[in-house]
């Protein structure tokens, strides 16, 4: 087991290449822009981001959260889950580049997705493939499970811990509530747990 105290210097001594990460660039970016303010509003995001640009859509340009039927504490939630979903993302990433993670596969946008979490009832099956920690997070959340449980929780799938509470280390696996499928890093193992979902 290595202690907090040996993983921060390990992370010291590898300083530069974490820096070099894309993940790490990328997540630098973000935060300048969101510090300046330079985030693009919808028509720009269509007109420069889209691919293929297209012309923005009126619908979302004056869609507003009340519109949207989201209260101000849910769209808070739900960016509380898209946040701690990168960075646990970043995290990861930095744990399998000193060889102490064995999780790499990014998100992708899934942050996007938080709140599909709050829409789903608990009872409500989750299967989305390494797409699902927002989701996840979002329903743990609003559930009442702490921040940092859910965190702690996660970090520890990501380094197949012992304290794990899906696996106690026996597989990478990232699970969340009763009614999410525990996504692991292989495709096959999958299977089992599917099959046994459909058939009740």
């Amino acid at each position: 087991c290595l202690s907090t105290s040996r993983y921060l210097q390990k992370r010291a001594s590898m300083e530069k290449k974490i820096q070099e990460l894309p993940e790490i660039v990328q997540q630098k970016r973000l935060v300048e822009r969101l510090k300046t303010g330079d985030c693009p509003s919808p028509p720009a995001f269509f007109k420069s981001f889209a691919s293929p640009p297209r012309s923005p859509d009126p619908q979302v340009e004056t869609l507003s959260l009340e519109a949207s039927g989201m209260s101000s504490d849910q769209f808070l939630l739900t960016l509380d889950a898209a946040f701690a979903t990168c960075c646990l993302h970043v995290e990861s990433r930095i744990a399998a580049l000193l060889g102490e993670g064995f999780y790499t596969i990014g998100p992708c946008g899934e942050e996007l997705l938080a709140p599909a979490g709050l829409v789903l009832r608990d009872s409500d099956p989750g299967a989305l493939h390494y797409r699902h920690v927002a989701v996840a997070i979002a329903r743990q959340l609003r559930d009442g499970k702490p921040l940092e449980d859910v965190l702690l929780d996660r970090a520890r799938g990501y380094t197949v811990s012992l304290n794990d509470p899906v696996t106690s280390g026996r597989h990478c696996a990232i699970g969340g509530g009763p009614s999410d499928f525990v996504v692991t890093s292989t495709l096959a193992s999958q299977c089992p747990p599917a099959v046994g979902r459909a058939l009740g």
